[in-house]
């Protein structure tokens, strides 16, 4: 992001303040914004959607052999150690979906950087 100018105004005492300005965030994708997902400790704090302590995103991964993608679920490890393992999302109808998986079911990078994974499906 760079600086895109600035502003002046000035503070309740009348005090003059300088703004900077920066450039807008860049926009993310609309496919990226459709894979986002949202853990949980059960399914039932998943269902009201309340309680959650982590996010993470849905990544497929193509397979030539089968001609079709392998889709993870991907968050950080320190969330699924601290017990956030159920997967809440909203598909693109607008229903939401719950996964319980299960802290084992996590696999975390084997070079000890902070990323797990998670098989979801075809």
């Amino acid at each position: 992001m760079g600086r895109h100018g600035s502003y002046q105004t000035r503070d309740v005492d009348g005090v003059p303040l300088t703004f900077l300005r920066q450039d807008p965030m860049s926009r993310i994708h609309d496919q990226a914004l459709n894979s986002a997902i949202y853990l949980y400790k059960s399914k039932e704090a998943a269902e009201s959607g309340l309680g959650g302590g982590g996010s993470g995103f849905l990544a497929g991964v193509p397979s030539a052999q089968l001609n079709r993608s392998h889709v993870y679920a991907v968050t950080n490890v320190y969330v699924v150690a601290k017990g956030y393992s159920v997967v809440r999302m909203t598909t693109s109808s607008g229903k939401t979906v719950v996964l319980p998986f299960l802290p084992g079911d996590w696999i975390s990078h084997p070079d000890g950087d902070d990323v797990a994974v998670c098989f979801y499906g075809w």
